[in-house]
């Protein structure tokens, strides 16, 4: 992405700041200079590429008002105005290039106490009484992405915000986190940044995977609006409609999940009072979901092959293909291991319970027979 500023005329020279950005265009070279006086003296006006990213982080800084900027040359030109004459005098600001220091993951993925935006509860949109896909291969993204939303929510008049807006925003927020979080492994050896957007050579693939995935998707269908996805499935958003636009805004049970489940972080497994509570919540807010998930547990506890798994899902659902069963037997494993539920690694080629998890499985069984 491109953006127009206006530079001292003594600042023409510019380093791309992504490395895919080779090549950065001055508005005097294409056409010739366009000066403008203002308090710092003549200024230039100059082509800058920037990561598309970057610009969206620099959006959501001015609409939140973060130093009282208002537009985006005015924080531009000071960012680099504050680089520089850091450079001038001698210091060594971090640079872009090279490889950056790890932060432990409690530093930026522990989920704190949650914005409580005012929740809403009466929303139009039909919630289908099924179980996540299983290309939803992770919970923390998507618990992450609703403490998101309602910090979102809670700077907005009633709670709402635009659906589009708020996903937009969040989806950048995702390519981030996927980003920080880098090549770190699970006990599983799974990528802890599974379902968070990554691939920056399919960008419209992976931020649909996470949007659809992660977060939740909107269907309007005429007579009847669907919603589909976690933040649906589990009954912890809901929208409505204004001027012809969707709204949405965090329920009250995902305001008490948020505050339920304070302290979780992308450290793997899950704390065993954390799954608790989770578990707990779908087995009254999101059923199905909770039920195919007890059922991998019930087959677990039988120590299946990864084959004895697919075929047992090829069975229940006749028309799937094989490639599909595979793809949600590996997305709902990823789930249960997540949790603490099965154990990291196969033993002998064939899944097992842990103790947690076969705690969980009898609860689950004494609930269903009762």
């Amino acid at each position: 992405m491109s953006v127009l500023l206006l530079t001292p005329r003594s600042c023409t020279k510019y380093t791309p700041l992504i490395s895919e950005v080779t090549t950065v265009t001055t508005m005097d070279e294409a056409h010739g200079a366009s000066e403008v006086a203002n308090d710092d003296g003549p200024t230039r006006l100059v082509r800058v590429l920037l990561p598309a990213t970057l610009v969206d982080r620099l959006d959501i800084a001015i609409d939140e008002g973060l130093g009282g900027f208002v537009e985006r040359d005015q924080l531009i030109r000071e960012a680099t105005a504050s680089y520089l004459m850091e450079l001038e005098s001698g210091g060594q600001p971090k640079s872009s290039a090279g490889p950056r220091a790890l932060l432990p993951l409690e530093d930026f993925t522990l989920l704190g106490r949650p914005a409580t935006p005012q929740p809403l509860d009466a929303g139009l949109a039909r919630v289908p009484e099924q179980a996540l896909s299983g290309l939803h291969n992770r919970d923390y993204p998507s618990l992450w992405s609703v403490h998101q939303l309602a910090e979102l929510c809670a700077a907005q008049p009633e709670g709402l915000i635009r659906y589009d807006h708020a996903v937009k925003k969040i989806v950048r927020l995702g390519w981030e986190m996927g980003e920080q979080i880098g090549d770190r492994k699970s006990p599983d050896g799974s990528k802890l940044n599974a379902l968070f957007p990554t691939n920056k050579a399919k960008p419209q693939s992976a931020e649909s995977a996470f949007r659809d995935f992660g977060l939740g998707k909107i269907s309007d269908r005429g007579t009847v609006v669907v919603a589909t996805g976690p933040w649906f499935t589990w009954r912890m958003a809901q929208v409505i409609v204004r001027d012809n636009t969707f709204y949405i805004g965090v329920t009250s049970a995902g305001l008490e999940l948020l505050g339920a489940l304070k302290g979780l972080t992308l450290n793997l497994p899950h704390q065993e009072e954390l799954a608790r509570t989770f578990f707990t919540y779908l087995s009254r807010a999101s059923t199905p979901d909770w039920r195919a998930l007890m059922e991998i547990l019930r087959l677990a506890s039988t120590k299946p092959t990864r084959a004895d798994l697919i075929q047992t899902f090829m069975r229940a659902k006749p028309h799937w293909s094989p490639a599909q069963a595979s793809t949600n037997v590996s997305g709902y494993v990823a789930r249960c291991r997540e949790w603490g539920l099965l154990q990291p690694k196969l033993s002998g080629g064939r899944y097992g319970l842990t103790e947690l998890g076969t705690t969980l499985l009898d609860d689950a069984v004494r609930a269903v027979t009762a």
